[in-house]
């Protein structure tokens, strides 16, 4: 009896199933079974104000210091809008708090706090366009609010309201129309002690320079990070409503009934034609975003096939300078090397050697040593001016384009570089000193600016950088020609940035000579020709354009003296010009020369008594044609000499030729 009990049990339950599946089935799938999740149970929570919730592939981030909110506007941090869009033209000065903002024609010096129209380089109203946020003691609780330094801002009301509305009328009436270019900002009052901190440029600002796009919500604060290849679909219209749903799975209705509910919760429904951003995929499902930040899945029978797009290329503005002042290539450089102290620069010898000995045929330009760095009774290093306008308007007259050369080599201060630093980091005294440029080529009427400041210090480089590009910003647009003089590419001199040089000058010479220098304690070629050969192709690497690439070749070599046992002797080290060494092999030593296949050089050495030696590496036409080829085969803008006094009339012979394409 008991056992016909339990049967009859389980067919009265299966007669359920059967009846549930097939006659209730249809009656289930008519309800709504769907039911909507707050996306705020799923969205995580930022620990600080200001934080930002950042969505991209990885899922969401609450710490992301990238990216920061000041009255519900998306900020982002000036290192990645300076790595990502803008090419490093902002330049933050630490000192003064402020942030340079350098395009290919205009310096713009902008203080924390205000609104800034950096397209037209003026003044505006609204939310500051740069922040400095305060880096929080680790000990500081999570609960408080992040402090933002604006400098100049009253109160927070009086700038905009938290709706992104602008400001009210009597304080728009109060911004400058606009701001003057390269002028030099009043000095901030000095901080009372240091902050560490980010600077953080708002995201509409960058939006409106670049056209980079933000999918930022204020709403829910979520940022959607996009790869650089970008996938879409767009909702299709069915006929029936889609859902952005929480799970990649179906529901099911009568597991619904027992509480099985995963495949109908969903977010919102969508609607037909609304774009969204694929992140991945599960089996039937897409899993997507919408640019309100909300992550979750759809159906791919719902949406379009996956369209790809990639990220724009942003376009930086450059300048060119116009055809007429313009040279043809390939060009042709001189030094002529003057001390600041020297009074006379046009000489007779120097007249008859520009006019017989070469003639601007074959030579285009010449770059004396006018500019020196110096100190002055106080220590500090400055611009010190010896030009003279009989030198240039004789080479103008005798058809030379001349091109002043700033150095900081001709002095006998031994802290020059440092003092040279500090005049560098002061946004001030270097903005000034671009100025003077500014005003001795209007003063002059010099063609172009040579800047020759060597051996500089690491931690002069941002500094160096910074001054090369306002000088190119402030003098190009009137006309004046930037060029750069910069040893080969090594592991020690990057700071130089061989790239951002490319894109400001419109020359960079390539100093491939002293491969082995004055105190060297290896004897070796000045310039060997696979050295020269790797140089050029590494400053190419490097980024520099091949058209903007001159190639210097020495006009000089050195002659090392050898202990017995081969020891360099430094102080007896002697550089001499290319005819001098040859006048000393042939007339002092009597020696034999040889062609050294490695260095592309011919080679000399004698032994004296004691079995001390003295050796040479001999520059001659032969040696200088393999660099003048290198030239032609790299395509390169030219061809430079260090300097007038030790060339040769077969030298310019060379010279002839290749201008003429010979």
């Amino acid at each position: 009896m008991k056992k016909w009990s339990i049967l009859l049990g389980v067919l009265v339950f299966a007669g359920l199933v059967v009846y549930v599946f097939r006659y209730a089935k249809d009656a289930f799938s008519h309800m709504e079974h769907y039911v909507t999740v707050e996306t705020d149970s799923e969205i995580p929570k930022t620990k600080d104000e200001g934080d930002v919730i950042v969505l991209s592939t990885e899922g969401y981030d609450t710490e992301n210091p990238t990216y920061y909110t000041y009255r519900s506007e998306l900020y982002v941090d000036l290192d990645t809008v300076n790595a990502a869009y803008a090419g490093e033209r902002f330049y933050y000065d630490e000192e003064a708090n402020r942030i340079i903002y350098t395009t290919s024609t205009r310096v713009m010096n902008c203080e924390i706090g205000p609104a800034y129209d950096l397209k037209n380089g003026r003044g505006a109203s609204g939310l500051p366009t740069f922040l400095f946020v305060e880096d929080k003691p680790e000990e500081e609780s999570s609960e408080e609010e992040s402090s933002e330094f604006i400098a100049g801002e009253e109160s927070s009301e009086s700038q905009e309201d938290s709706s992104g509305e602008s400001m009210e009328e009597s304080e728009e009436e109060s911004v400058e129309e606009s701001l003057e270019e390269t002028a030099i900002e009043p000095e901030l009052p000095e901080n009372t002690e240091p902050v560490t901190g980010n600077v953080y440029m708002r995201a509409a600002a960058v939006t409106d320079l670049y056209g980079v796009e933000f999918l930022y919500d204020k709403a829910s604060n979520v940022l959607v990070l996009e790869d650089a290849t970008r996938r879409y679909v767009d909702v299709q219209d069915t006929g029936e409503t889609q859902y952005l749903k929480v799970h990649p799975q179906e529901g099911n209705p009568f597991g619904q009934m027992f509480g099985f509910s995963k495949g109908y919760e969903v977010y919102r429904e969508l609607t037909a034609g609304e774009t969204l951003i694929v992140f991945g995929e599960e089996e039937d499902y897409y899993k997507i975003a919408d640019r309100d930040g909300k992550i979750g899945y759809v159906k791919k029978e719902a949406v379009s096939g996956v369209r790809y797009e990639q990220a724009e290329t942003i376009q930086l503005d450059t300048y060119e300078l116009p055809a007429s002042k313009k040279m043809d290539l390939p060009i042709s450089v001189i030094w002529q090397y003057f001390s600041a102290d020297y009074g006379g620069y046009l000489g007779g010898d120097a007249m008859e050697h520009y006019t017989e000995v070469v003639t601007s045929d074959t030579l285009k330009v010449v770059a004396p040593l006018f500019l020196h760095i110096m100190e002055d009774d106080d220590g500090n290093a400055y611009l010190y001016d010896a030009s003279s306008q009989d030198y240039i308007d004789w080479m103008h007259e005798n058809g030379y384009k001349v091109w002043v050369t700033l150095e900081n080599v001709d002095n006998y201060y031994d802290d020059l570089n440092e003092k040279l630093t500090e005049l560098m980091k002061d946004t001030e005294r270097r903005q000034t000193m671009v100025q003077q440029i500014l005003e001795f080529y209007k003063i002059y009427g010099f063609d172009g600016i040579n800047i020759d400041l060597e051996g500089l210090p690491e931690e002069i480089g941002p500094y160096f950088v910074q001054f090369m590009r306002e000088l190119s910003a402030t003098v190009r647009p009137e006309g004046c020609v930037v060029s750069v003089d910069l040893n080969v590419p090594t592991g020690w001199n990057g700071y130089y940035r061989y790239d951002v040089m490319g894109d400001v000058c419109d020359y960079i010479c390539l100093m491939a000579y002293d491969e082995h220098y004055a105190n060297d304690t290896t004897a070796g070629s000045v310039a060997s020709y696979p050295w020269v050969q790797a140089g050029v192709q590494d400053a190419l690497t490097e980024g520099i354009p091949s058209e903007k690439l001159v190639l210097c070749m020495p006009l000089y070599t050195r002659v090392w003296s050898l202990t017995a046992s081969g020891m360099v002797m430094p102080e007896y080290t002697r550089t001499i010009s290319m005819e001098e060494a040859w006048d000393l092999v042939n007339n002092d030593w009597y020696e034999e020369v040889e062609w050294d296949r490695t260095t592309g050089q011919y080679y000399a050495e004698i032994i004296y008594g004691d079995n001390s030696k003295s050796r040479v590496w001999l520059e001659d036409a032969r040696s200088m044609q393999l660099r003048i080829d290198l030239a032609k085969a790299k395509e390169l803008g030219g061809v430079a000499l260090w300097y007038y006094g030790w060339d040769t009339t077969e030298i310019w012979d060379l010279i002839a030729d290749y201008e003429h394409g010979e």
